[in-house]
C-alpha cells in the first residue's frame, strides 16, 4: 500500500501528514550543523531525517507506530543519546501533550504545528508556566503535506519554537516549493 492509499485509508486518529522538504529549509537558518537533532516523530524515510541527514546534521530518529508498536513513543521515552535540540511535525492528535514533553526536556524544540493551536490555553499555558517566550516561525503560505488525499489544505502550519529564534515572531517566505531534488522522500 503506498502511502496516498494509506493516508485515505488511515482514521482520523492515526492521520500523519508528510512534511516537504521545502517547510524543512525554512527552519534550518536557525540550526546550527554542530547541533544534535532529535525527530521524536520521523522514521529514516521522512525528510526531517533524511535530508537533515544529507545536509550534514546529526539525527536521532525514534518514531513510534501505535499499530506495530514499534519505536518509541515520546510522551514516555526517555532517550538513551544526548541530543541539544527536538526538531518534528508531531501528529495532529496529543499537540499540547507533545509540547508539555518537549518542555520536560529543557532543550530547545521547533514544532511544525497548526497555527490554530496556540488559540486554545493548553499551549500558550505552558509557555506561561515554564516563563518562556513563545517563539513562531510563520512562512507566508500554507504548507501542502505528501499524504494528502487533495490539495489545499485548510489551515496554516507554523513552527512553535522554544530557545531557537533569535526575536519571538519570524515571518517567512516559502522558496523552493516543488524542490525535489530528485530524491524526495516522505
Amino acid at each position: 500500500m503506498n502511502i496516498q492509499e494509506k493516508f485515505v485509508n488511515m482514521d482520523r486518529n492515526n492521520i500523519e501528514a508528510y512534511t516537504p522538504i521545502y517547510a524543512d529549509d525554512i527552519i534550518l537558518p536557525y540550526i546550527p550543523k554542530n547541533k544534535i537533532i532529535w525527530c521524536p516523530f520521523s522514521k529514516n524515510e521522512h525528510n526531517f531525517v533524511w535530508y537533515l541527514r544529507k545536509l550534514g546534521y546529526t539525527v536521532y530518529n525514534t518514531h513510534y507506530d501505535p499499530e506495530t508498536n514499534i519505536g518509541n513513543d515520546f510522551l514516555t521515552y526517555n532517550p538513551n543519546f544526548e541530543f541539544d535540540i527536538i526538531i518534528d511535525n508531531p501528529p495532529f492528535k496529543k499537540k499540547t501533550k507533545f509540547v508539555k514533553r518537549a518542555f520536560q526536556f529543557g532543550k530547545p524544540f521547533a514544532l511544525f504545528l497548526p497555527l490554530n493551536c496556540i488559540v486554545d490555553n493548553g499551549i500558550p499555558n505552558l509557555f506561561i508556566e515554564n516563563n518562556t517566550d513563545l517563539q513562531l516561525l510563520i512562512p507566508d503560505k500554507r504548507t501542502e503535506f505528501h499524504n494528502q488525499k487533495q490539495s489545499g489544505i485548510s489551515f496554516k502550519t507554523v513552527y512553535i519554537c522554544k530557545d531557537i529564534l533569535p526575536k519571538q515572531i519570524i515571518f517567512t517566505k516559502i522558496k523552493n516549493i516543488g524542490k525535489v531534488l530528485g530524491e524526495d522522500k516522505i
